[in-house]
């Protein structure tokens, strides 16, 4: 299936880039339809892009809802 490979592609895309995430972080990456038919080349570069402008706010002790 298209979904499963995208969604393949990406959860290996993220490993390689978890180590700058801080300990405990969690990703969550949608992928829209549209990107199915797109190359590696595509994926990985929009991947970055959205990675780029993610704000790491401060860290929360014990996950709980930020005050």
């Amino acid at each position: 299936m298209t979904r499963n490979r995208v969604r393949r592609q990406l959860r290996h895309l993220l490993v390689e880039r978890v180590s700058g995430f801080p300990s405990g972080a969690l990703v969550v990456v949608r992928a829209r339809p549209p990107i199915a038919d797109q190359g590696r080349g595509t994926i990985v570069a929009a991947l970055d892009r959205a990675l780029a402008g993610v704000e790491l706010g401060p860290q929360r002790v014990g996950g709980g809802a930020p005050q």
